[in-house]
This record gives structure tokens, sequence and C-alpha cells, in this order.
């Protein structure tokens, strides 16, 4: 009977190299577990030493079949095992490895065997005293394979028809030929690749491709260098030395080595893999591309945006709104949607896309999602990759103008910024009557409030007032400039509006910078006849703790927000209430509530609570006699405070957390409990000797 499996073991010299207790161990192992359906081969290559005599003591008990000559290596050894195989599929176990009990039923016993071509298993690790250090599990085979062999050729079971397809090992390669194969088997995207999340194999760590001998690294490095210039021809063989150690290198390493490069020098391809490679960390700021982009490359990058159908019917009572987000702000996006849905109509179907930057919990908004709710997200991590970004603004904030290339077929769209509150019934505001207006958007804070009227700018060659810098740097008419709209709500009358020509101008406003980024744009593109203003209460800022009445120019604004003559329908929260310094901010017990109800609620707080997160907190002050010798030296961070004389010898150190405790000369003298109401000081935490209410 044909074997189903073919097991081949490559050896040379095992006595001299000390493996002669590991193979007999591999040897055991696949003969425990052969009931027939395991063909096992060694192929030797030509040992001196009187290795040939443990093969001959194995083959006469009929445990394996072996050939012994010269060869150039293990891979040449591989390609005469899989010559000479019989079984339906070849698994590679090396003389100092072993397979594990109950393996080889595992894979027979899969309900698809024989229709798979390559199991991908999980291998214990074991280090040099046989003590297991990890168990490599399997993973989805990604474009991070053009830059390593992630996973261990002793857990792939694969068939041997592959090779007949595919080529055999190339033995040009010392140690990396069976990554180069297998990159061949992960491109062919024909072949039925399954992950089988169990251990079969035990893997010795040591072998050639982790030896430390300064020869064999650079040999590895090498290969790896020419494997990665092969796929990427584009490759420099300064890029391709890089990218040899880039798996072990941070991202940080990578996005500062590619910044002064164009990707215009780069396949999609190439881009494609090098994106996946720094997406290891799902909290990564998935955002940043590793390229230096030129703005044409931005505004060529939009018209790869897909076009997306209605999903809705002609009449059908409906809102279609439309959300943007990196993973900063996901937490407050989060908010926002869920304040707008539970105010709607319970008639009224909601489309929401999202412009997603990064987003990482997407179920958490898939959740959301009902007979009346649909949600989508649209990937636009590859757009404005090379817009300005200033203060507090993120290229996500440019991703409302994909709107004018992915809803050309919709009649309106309904765009709100990710930190805003809904108040009030949101279709009331999809469903306004603009007349033939192309934009409605309500008067921003820069032509209402004074102080920001007057504000002194300076961007790109001009330097002026706010005011001042919309006509001479946007050049907007005069009486325009009295309408600049805020672009945290924006309803867009798409049918209304001549979308190419609207698109070939945003185009040519994108060659250019701006103070205020694509707020800027969007009131570039639109006339004074094109725009309704919105009433304000559909873009509320929630900033009347802070103004006074004298810093309002329009009066109907003052009335609105000094006296709360306006009920808000919708709140900017332009005040942050996620901040310390902003928790009682107005609407922050709306926001907190909503919060608190949200899957996000601890993320939030744990950032609160941990001010590092929020930003570098650490500082240092230096008292040097003359200029030259150190006379007191204090530091500061979040946890602790000390103060030193002579810059080394510790006078007081305090720390922070759970207990204060305040040391004086290096010995801690005082701790300072945190009760409910009150802190309790002791004296060497025994004597209470102060109660501070």
């Amino acid at each position: 009977m044909t074997s189903l499996i073919t097991i081949i073991t490559a050896t040379h010299n095992l006595i001299s190299n000390g493996r002669e207790k590991t193979f007999r161990q591999c040897v055991e192992s696949i003969h425990q577990e052969n009931q027939g359906q395991i063909e096992h081969l060694v192929i030797d290559g030509g040992s001196t030493d009187g290795s040939v005599r443990i093969l001959d003591e194995y083959a006469k008990k009929g445990w394996f079949k072996y050939i012994s000559e010269p060869d150039s290596g293990i891979y040449e050894a591989m390609n005469k095992g899989i010559h000479l195989a019989q079984g339906e599929y070849i698994w590679l176990i090396n003389s100092d490895d072993y397979i594990l009990n109950g393996s080889v039923n595992a894979i027979l016993e899969q309900a698809d065997f024989g229709k798979v071509d390559a199991y991908i298993c999980g291998v214990n690790e074991y280090d040099a005293k046989d003590k297991r250090v990890s168990c490599r599990i399997p993973y989805e085979l990604d474009d991070k394979m053009y830059f390593s062999f992630m996973v261990s050729h002793q857990g792939i079971i694969y068939k041997k028809d592959l090779h007949r397809r595919l080529g055999e090992y190339n033995t040009h390669y010392k140690i990396a030929a069976d990554w180069d194969f297998f990159l061949r088997v992960y491109e062919d995207k024909s072949c039925n690749i399954k992950n089988l999340y169990r251990a079969v194999a035990a893997f010795r760590l040591g072998g050639l491709s982790g030896s430390k001998d300064k020869e064999i690294q650079q040999l590895h490095l090498s290969e790896r260098s020419d494997i990665i210039s092969r796929h990427f021809p584009e490759l420099s063989p300064t890029d391709s030395n890089f990218l040899s150690r880039a798996i072990w290198k941070s991202n940080e390493d990578i996005y500062k080595y590619f910044s002064t490069k164009k990707s215009r020098d780069y396949s999609n391809k190439f881009i494609q893999a090098l994106k996946i490679l720094c997406q290891r960390n799902p909290l990564d700021k998935v955002e940043r591309i590793p390229f230096k982009y030129t703005k044409s490359d931005m505004i060529n990058k939009l018209s790869d945006l897909p076009i997306i159908e209605p999903p809705y019917k002609e009449k059908e009572n409906k809102i279609v709104l439309c959300l943007a987000s990196d993973v900063n702000y996901e937490p407050h996006l989060y908010v926002a949607i869920k304040s707008a849905l539970s105010k709607i109509s319970p008639d009224v179907t909601a489309y929401i896309y999202i412009l997603d930057g990064g987003i990482v919990h997407k179920d958490n908004f898939y959740h959301l999602a009902n007979n009346k709710v649909k949600i989508s997200f649209i990937d636009m991590r590859e757009q404005f990759i090379c817009a300005s970004e200033t203060r507090h603004l993120t290229r996500a904030t440019y991703y409302r103008l994909g709107i004018f290339w992915l809803f050309r077929k919709f009649d309106r769209v309904l765009y709100i910024d990710a930190d805003s509150l809904l108040l009030d019934d949101i279709s009331k505001l999809y469903h306004m009557d603009i007349g033939n207006k192309s934009i409605a958007g309500a008067i921003d804070s820069s032509v209402w409030q004074k102080s920001a009227n007057k504000k002194q700018i300076a961007w790109c060659n001009f330097s002026g007032s706010y005011y001042e810098y919309f006509s001479a740097y946007l050049n907007l008419p005069p009486h325009r400039c009295q309408y600049y709209f805020n672009a945290g709500v924006i309803l867009l009358n798409l049918t209304k509006m001549d979308l190419e020509e609207k698109r070939c101008k945003l185009a040519k406003l994108l060659e250019r910078d701006y103070y205020s980024h694509d707020q800027d744009i969007l009131n570039s593109l639109f006339s004074e006849q094109e725009l309704y203003i919105l009433p304000a209460a559909w873009n509320y800022y929630n900033v009347s703790n802070t103004l006074k009445e004298s810093d309002y120019l329009v009066e109907q604004v003052k009335q609105n927000y000094f006296h709360f003559m306006c009920a808000p329908s919708l709140v900017a929260m332009i005040v942050k209430p996620w901040t310390t310094k902003n928790l009682h901010c107005d609407f922050a017990d709306v926001y907190w509530q909503y919060l608190r109800a949200s899957p996000y609620y601890d993320v939030v707080t744990h950032q609160l609570n941990n001010p590092r997160q929020n930003g570098p907190t650490a500082s240092k002050i230096s008292y040097k006699l003359f200029g030259l010798f150190p006379i007191l030296k204090i530091k500061h961070n979040s946890t602790q405070s000390a103060y030193k004389l002579l810059g080394f010898l510790p006078l007081i150190k305090i720390k922070r957390g759970k207990r204060d405790v305040i040391s004086v000369l290096g010995l801690p003298m005082f701790r300072v409990q945190n009760k409910n109401k009150y802190k309790l000081v002791k004296f060497l935490n025994l004597l209470p000797i102060m109660k501070i209410s």
C-alpha cells in the first residue's frame, strides 16, 4: 500500500556532530506513530564517522529506508528524498527534531485530508537543555512572508505534487531554501492551505538559521537579501540588505529608512507587503505610510477610491450619515454614532459609512447594526498620505473630501465629525430643505468669535489675522469671508453640483497646504451662491464656560451662547470632556452617560488615570555653581520627584502611587495613604502624624 505521508530526515556525521541521541529519539518517535501510514526516508550526506552503522541498525528493523552518498547540503538531500518519496504528503523532520504523540492521526483524521495542499501546524520549541521555551502556533500567511519565513518546516505537511507544480528546493541557498520554496507556495493562489491549531513536532533551537557564528549569520542575511530582491526587482542592494533584517527591526526604524524615499520608485506589490509588515501591532498607528509621497501621488490615489452603489430605494425614508476617524478617536466616534441612533426616528433607516483610518475594534460598531441601521467601513488609510498635519489635526480630517469620489451616485450625504454629540433626531437635519444649494454648513467661530477672528497667524508665506487669511491666502471674496463655514457638520446636496468639476477643482486645491486644512479647501470649493447657512443649533460648540460676552462679533450667536437661547440639536465637542481639565465642561455629563454604556469606558478612564499616555510629563532642573559644579538636581515625572545634592546624593525623593512615599537621605520617612475622603500621613509607616481632609 502506498504510504500516505513520507517523512524525510537529512543526516550527516551524526556521531561527530553530537546528534546520535537526538536522531535515535527522532526515529523512535516516528516509529511509534507509524501504523502503516508513514514512509520514513533518511537521506545521508555520505557520513564518514561511523554514523552509517546507526542507519543500518534501524534499516534492518524496517523502521526506515536510507541512502548514503555525498551531497551539497541539506536541501539537496531533501530534493533526493522528494524524488524517492512514495507518499502523497511530504513532512520534513530534522535529525535533532521529533514528532509528538498523536500527531499523525490528527492529520490523517482531518475531513479534508487529500484535498488540502498544505497543513500548517504548531511546533514546540526546545532549548539546548531540552526545556520547552515556546509553541510556535500557525498563523494566516500574508505578505510578511516576503521578509521572513515565520513558520517552521517541521510543522508543515504538504503535498508532493507542489514540487511538480512549483519546483524543488533551490540548492543555491544553504539556509533559506525552505523560505524560498514556501514563498512560491504562498504566491500560488490556487494552493489550498489550512491551519491546524495543535503542535505536531518538537523543534530544537540552535540550527543554522539561529547560529551565532558571524560567517553563518552573514550568509543567512545574504540569502534573505537575495530572495527579497528576486521578488522585488525594483529594490536597490541597500534596500534589500536593510529588509533582510526588517523582521527584527521596529516599525520606527522602517518608517525612518523609507521616509526619504518616494513611493513611485516601488511597485504596488512591495508597498502592500511593507504595509502588512508594519501592522505587526494592531494598535500601531497604521495610518502612517513609510514613504515620501508627492502631492500628485496623493491626488492620483483618490481615483482608486471605490464608487459606492446606493443601498437604498428611491423613496425610502432614510439618512446617509458619514463620519471619519482613526484609532485615536475610536471611542468618541462610538459615542457620536450611539447618540445619533438613540435620537433617530424609528421609521428611518440609517446608512452609516465610517471613513476608516485604522479603527481597531470594528466589531463594537457592527454590534450597533440591525434591520434599520446599516454600518459600513471604507478603508481610507492610503488616502491623503502627504496632507499637512498641524496642531491637533491629523490626516483623518481630510477623509471627508473623499465623499466627492465615493458617493457620486448618491443624492445626499450628511457628514459629522467623530467628536459630535446628538441631542435631536438627525434625520431632521438630513431632510432639511436647503433649496438648490449644493452644501449646508454652520458659520465657523473664526467669523463670530472676536478673539479667533483677530488671531494672528503665520502660514506658508502669509502673516496676518485669521480674517485677512481668508481673503489673502484663500482668495475668498470679501462678502464670502463673512460666511466661512465649519466643516464639522456639512450636508452635501450631490444632485445639485457638478461633481466632475468639483473633483477637478479639489485636485487643484490639494496642491497647496492650508492652516485649517480641508476646512479651508471646502470653503474655497463652494461659492456664496452654493452655500446654505445651517442654524447654529446643528453645530453648537460647548465653549460657553470659557468665552466672555464681549468676545462675540455676531449678536445672534452671542444670544445663543451667552444667554442659552439656542437649544442645541448637535454639540461639537470643541472642549474635550475626556481630558482631565475638561471633565466638567458643557455637555460632559451627556458624553459620559453614553461612554459609560460603551465598550470604551475603561479605555478612556485608563488614559485619564495615566497622565503619561497623554504626553511626556518629565522635567529636569539643575542648579550649578559657576555654571559647572552641580549643587542641586531636581527631576520630576508622573510617578516621582527626586532632589539630589551635588547631583548624586539623595536628599528627598517622593514616589507617587497608591501610597505616596517621602524618603529623606534615601530612607523612607513618611507615607501618605489615600483614603476615600482624606489623606493620612504616617511617620515610618507606624505613627499617624497628620490627617489631610
